[in-house]
């Protein structure tokens, strides 16, 4: 399956001048690695939560969210 150019979002400028800031300034204070690793971290997460939305119907994440939050009643 072919998926359009256009259906996947652009990133702003700014998301990656922001990532490059915060990036030389964690270097100064010696915590880059923590950075990077958050950095990771998070866009794993971004790519595995749009991956569940693309690929699953809305009426079944609807159904599956009363399963996922009961261990929180």
């Amino acid at each position: 399956a072919r998926i359009p150019r256009g259906a996947v979002p652009t990133v702003p400028w700014w998301v990656f001048a922001s990532l490059g800031f915060f990036a030389v300034l964690s270097s100064f204070g010696g915590g880059l690695d923590p950075y990077v690793r958050s950095v990771l971290v998070g866009l794993a997460l971004l790519v595995c939560a749009s991956l569940v939305g693309w690929t699953t119907r809305l009426g079944d994440i609807v159904d599956t969210l009363p399963v996922l939050f009961a261990p929180l009643r």
